[in-house]
C-alpha cells in the first residue's frame, strides 16, 4: 500500500488578539494545520483493492471528506470528471483484479495492511 498524509486546506480570517477582547489570539495557520491532522488524520491512498462482500457498499468518504472545505481541493486532483465515487466498486478493483493507480482520500484510522 502506498499512501501519504493528505494536507487539509485551512482558512483563517484574522490573527492576533482583538484589542478590546480578553480572548486569547486565534491559532496560527501552522497550529490550525496541526490540529486538523490530529482531529481528522486523512491519508491519500494510491490504490485500493475492494473485497467482494464490500463492492456494493457506499464509499464512506464521499461526503465525510470530499465535501468538507478542508479537503474539497482533492476532488479536482483525484477525479478528472469531478465525480466522486459513490460505491466501493468504483474506488478500486474487486478481489484479485489488477491494481491501477487511483488516488482517493481515506481516514487514516481505517488503514490496514492485508
Amino acid at each position: 500500500m502506498v499512501w501519504r498524509r493528505a494536507p487539509p486546506q485551512v482558512v483563517f480570517e484574522s490573527a492576533g488578539q482583538h484589542p478590546r477582547s480578553n480572548q486569547p489570539p486565534p491559532l496560527s495557520a501552522s497550529d490550525l494545520l496541526c490540529e486538523a491532522f490530529t482531529a481528522a488524520p486523512v491519508a491519500e491512498v494510491y490504490a485500493v483493492s475492494v473485497h467482494q462482500a464490500s463492492m456494493d457498499k457506499r464509499f464512506p468518504f464521499t461526503n465525510l471528506l470530499y465535501q468538507a472545505r478542508m479537503y474539497e481541493q482533492f476532488v479536482e486532483q483525484h477525479f478528472e470528471d469531478l465525480v466522486v465515487p459513490k460505491l466501493m466498486k468504483d474506488v478500486g478493483p474487486v478481489d484479485g483484479g489488477p491494481l491501477t493507480r487511483r488516488r482517493v482520500l481515506w481516514r487514516a484510522h481505517f488503514l490496514s495492511l492485508a
